[in-house]
């Protein structure tokens, strides 16, 4: 853990894609508590994923890098938007103390439901 503003979602967003990008046809979770937390660093994400030149799917909220990698994004005030994915990347809870126990729930159960 680090102090505010020191880079902690900077640096997980480049993580993010950066796995992303060596595992094709993957898919990853980046949630949050309300889409205004996402404001910032979905801007960060989608400049690095358009460094390799991913396109953004507005309608379903996700990047999809040129290997068929996809990331989603969710936000926990829908807090069952999650539940019909499954993550066989990464799962990046941003802002994770904000986030009630049955979103956390709903996203690691995405995990379970990968394939090993």
């Amino acid at each position: 853990m680090a102090g505010r503003q020191s880079g902690k979602s900077h640096y997980a967003a480049l993580a993010v894609v950066r796995r992303a990008a060596r595992a094709p046809r993957g898919q990853s979770l980046c949630l949050w508590p309300t889409y205004t937390n996402a404001a910032a660093p979905l801007i960060l994400l989608r400049r690095f994923a358009g460094m390799l030149n991913a396109s953004w799917h507005e309608e379903d909220s996700y990047l999809l890098l040129p290997n068929g990698h996809r990331i989603w994004v969710r936000s926990t005030e829908r807090p069952a938007a999650p539940r019909a994915l499954q993550v066989s990347t990464t799962l990046w809870v941003d802002e994770g103390a904000l986030i009630s126990e049955r979103a956390w729930g709903i996203a690691l159960g995405t995990l379970m439901a990968a394939e090993a």
